[in-house]
Formats: C-alpha cells, sequence, structure tokens
C-alpha cells in the first residue's frame, strides 16, 4: 500500500525550535531529537510513535499502539523489508531526511554476528536495538531557519501539528549559578585498569591486536529530568551529533562528536576520531595541546591505524577502488577536549543490505581496537560489564535508503534515576596507564558537569 508524506513549512530560530520540542515532549512517554549542535545543517524531531522495534538477543518485538508481535528476522532487516513494502511517497522537499526511523543499535547487537564471548555482566537492562516510526516529524534547518513539518495522516492534521508547535510555550532551561554536588561512582579503579592496560600491552607484544579501547563506567544517582540535562549539555557542550531519546523505561542524553556512517544514495562515509588532549585554560595554552597533538608518535600512529581500519571495513560493502581518506588529522575542539579527526569515504556495491552495511562497519574501529574480533573479545574480558548502548550507533533510516548514524560516546544512559556514563582511552604499547585512566575520566566530564549545573 502507498502512504503519502504531507508537508507544511515555517521559519523560526534554532533555539525557538529545541525550545518548543522541550515543551511538547516533557509529559509524553515517547519521543526523539536528533540535534546537530555544531557544524551540521539539520536537526531533527519525531513525536507520536506508530511502531516501535525492540530486540534483545534474537528476532524483533513490534509494538503497534496496544498490539504487540514477534518476528524471528533480525530487527535491522526486518525494518528494511518494512521500509520496502511500505512504498513511502515522501514529500517533496529538499532535506536529506524525508521521513523514516529514528532509534539506535547497542554495542551488543555485534553478539548476533560476532562470537565475543559472554563474560562481563549486565548494569543496565534496556533492549540492545529500539527504533520508531513516528507519525509526526519536524525536521530543522540550520542554514534557512525553516521548519519543515512531516505527517502520515491528512492535510487537517498536519495543519494541527504546526499549530502545536506554533502555540507551544518555549521552554528554557537555566543554568545553576552554583554547581551542584555529585557523588560519582566509578566502576573499575585505577589499579584494575593499570592491569587491564598491562594485559593489553602483552597481547599487543604477542602480536594478537594493536591497540585496543579499554572503557571505564561510571554512574551517579540524581533526581534531575534527563531532559532538563540535555538542555543544558548542548549549553555547554554543543557537538555534531546530539540525541535525546525519551522512552517510558529511560532516556539517552548524548552528546556525540564521532560519525560512524552516513549513507547517501551509493555514497557512505565515516568520520574517525582517535587522539585527544584537554583543552587549556588560555588560548596559549590551548595552542600548546594542539601541537602536541599534531607531533605525538603515539597519537599519530594510533590515528592511522583506525583510519585504516574504517579504510578496510569500507572496502568489505564498496566499489573497489572508489575508498579514499578525503579529510586527515583534523583538529575539532570540544568543551573539555581536543581530537585528531579524519573522513573515509567509498561507493556502495549494487545490492548490499541494511543488515550487511550495518555489519561491515559496526561497531566504529575508533572504540573497539584493530583487529576487532580479537579487541572485542579482550573488551569483554576486561570490561566488568557489558556496554550494552555505549559505543553503540544512534540515528536514522530514511524511508529512501539513506542513514546517518553516530557513534555513542559523551552520552548519559539513564534509568530509574542513576545517570550511566562510560568513557576511555586506545591503548597501546606506548600507553601510560595512569594517563590513560585519567583521559577515560575526563571525557565523561562535560555529562557530569551538565547534570551538576541543570536547575
Amino acid at each position: 500500500m502507498k502512504r503519502v508524506i504531507y508537508k507544511e513549512r515555517g521559519h523560526m530560530t534554532h533555539e525557538q525550535f529545541i525550545g518548543k520540542y522541550a515543551s511538547l515532549g516533557k509529559e509524553k512517554q515517547h519521543h526523539m531529537l536528533l540535534e546537530s549542535g555544531r557544524g551540521g545543517n539539520y536537526s531533527i524531531v519525531g513525536m507520536h510513535p506508530l511502531k516501535r522495534y525492540e530486540s534483545t538477543g534474537k528476532g524483533v518485538r513490534i509494538i503497534e499502539g496496544e498490539r504487540e508481535f514477534f518476528s524471528d528476522l533480525d530487527p535491522l532487516q526486518y525494518i528494511e523489508q518494512e521500509r520496502q513494502a511500505m512504498h513511502i511517497e515522501s514529500a517533496d522537499v529538499d532535506l536529506p531526511f524525508k521521513g523514516g526511523f529514528l532509534g539506535f543499535v547497542g554495542y551488543d547487537y555485534a553478539r548476533r554476528y560476532m562470537d565475543i564471548g559472554e563474560v562481563a555482566s549486565t548494569e543496565v537492562h534496556i533492549p540492545d536495538v529500539v527504533f520508531y516510526l513516528f507519525e509526526d516529524y519536524a525536521i530543522f534547518n540550520h542554514t534557512t531557519n525553516e521548519v519543515t513539518w512531516l505527517t502520515f495522516k491528512d492535510d487537517e492534521h498536519l495543519k494541527r501539528w504546526k499549530e502545536l508547535w506554533l502555540d507551544a510555550r518555549e521552554y528554557e532551561q537555566k543554568m545553576r549559578s552554583n554547581k551542584q554536588s555529585l557523588e560519582i561512582v566509578a566502576g573499575m579503579s585505577e589499579d584494575i585498569f593499570c592491569e587491564g592496560v598491562a594485559h593489553i600491552q602483552q597481547l599487543i607484544e604477542n602480536n594478537r591486536v594493536e591497540q585496543v579501547n579499554l572503557t571505564v563506567l561510571q554512574k551517579a544517582k540524581s533526581d534531575i529530568p534527563a531532559l532538563h540535562m540535555y538542555l543544558v549539555l548542548r549549553q555547554i557542550n554543543p557537538s555534531p551529533y546530539m540525541a535525546f531519546i525519551q522512552h517510558e523505561q529511560f532516556q539517552v542524553v548524548s552528546g556525540s562528536p564521532e560519525l560512524l556512517l552516513k549513507k547517501r544514495g551509493t555514497q557512505i562515509e565515516t568520520r574517525p576520531i582517535g587522539g585527544t588532549r584537554p583543552r587549556g585554560m588560555t588560548p596559549e595554552e590551548d595552542a600548546a595541546y594542539i601541537q602536541d597533538l599534531k607531533n605525538a608518535r603515539k597519537d599519530l600512529e594510533e590515528h592511522d591505524m583506525l583510519v585504516q581500519l574504517e579504510v578496510k571495513d569500507f572496502k568489505k560493502v564498496c566499489v573497489p577502488n572508489t575508498v579514499e581518506v578525503n579529510e586527515s588529522e583534523e583538529i575539532e575542539k570540544y568543551s573539555h577536549v581536543m581530537h585528531l579527526v579524519s573522513n573515509v569515504r567509498g561507493r556502495l556495491k549494487d545490492d548490499v543490505t541494511l543488515q550487511e552495511l550495518v555489519e561491515a562497519v559496526f561497531p566504529g574501529g575508533s572504540i573497539t581496537g584493530d583487529p576487532k574480533l580479537p579487541t572485542m573479545r579482550a573488551i569483554e574480558r576486561l570490561e566488568p560489564t557489558k556496554r550494552n548502548l555505549y559505543t553503540g550507533s544512534i540515528g536514522w533510516i530514511g524511508f529512501d535508503g539513506d542513514l546517518e548514524w553516530n557513534i555513542v560516546i559523551r552520552t548519559a544512559l539513564v534509568e530509574a534515576g542513576t545517570y550511566y556514563v562510560q568513557a576511555g582511552a586506545g591503548i597501546t604499547s606506548d600507553s601510560v596507564a595512569k594517563e590513560e585512566y585519567a583521559e577515560s575520566l575526563m571525557k565523561a566530564e562535560a555529562l557530569f558537569e551538565a547534570l551538576r549545573l541543570t536547575e
């Protein structure tokens, strides 16, 4: 059956768009925001879910209103089949996203096609995969300040959806003048982390791996609503691939700087990050850190290894001789850290399915290591808890088959009043264990700082 998407347009500022989204969403159980906090051109809101696709382990559960049913298919395979069967006639809009599925794939999704073992315990209990098909969408164009409202229903519903936005009172989140105290508990001590680093360096010496990303889970209890914390995070640490997810059982606050996968037609891209320094307190100190990062042999070698890993992943699914590194070792600055970043792109082969594409590149090499399988087995042994959503991907799958997914770093997963934040460092033969532990804690600091500052 062919379904039509209807559209309306209007204008407002980016801050008005986010303020109205917060106002409309704060009482609803399910909604989602994908925001380009810096550098990007679009932000996307989905509200009023028609269907929800959730999966843990095998198969997928589909929730449609009061009705639920189960399929044995892989969740991405199911979504792809449903996308093709819907025969969507997209609205005539010049946007990369014209309606589709919003959601996430957690790190543990990889257990379906990679034998990484089953050693780590489970700290949080959310599905490995959650995607939404929403009834209503709003897309903000950062270049033109234009809002496009989309709906599956009809013109009358579309007008009400637009009026709902225009009439909504803008919600503005104020920051505290004095930070609230926060008790942060690390799930791995420095001593245990250092033992893990020593184990990884032994693996490197034995030529089992080249690098492993070792991470620390931290948590803090707070009664601050997750949406309020997100609104502060986007003020103090705007990032290219931000996201907020409101689910009835959990919330996700993501300030990710990293792209896992972008697909436009047959062109695919990824943007690996490797190499980190803190931000300086003065412009001179900042410049010194940049120079240090650009001249650091360890960081440059680690970064090059990650780029080559992404190139290798892309060659599995791309037309021969189309994979290239078109940006190399750029510096990107954030509120608490700066990174080395490159960009890899290629042209997708014909008939590569969504599931095949994801299995070729997921999880991202910058947050596993090289080669992926032995590094992920090491992670399973050395990290005490499963990563769950962390280092998975949040993003969208368009009705036209295009997609854009981040890597879930700089992210808080909120469940029952506990904020879980995980971060890590790429361990090489040159790594100094205590410095890598300090870096791991530092990378999580922007999230906890936002929580301290939230009214």
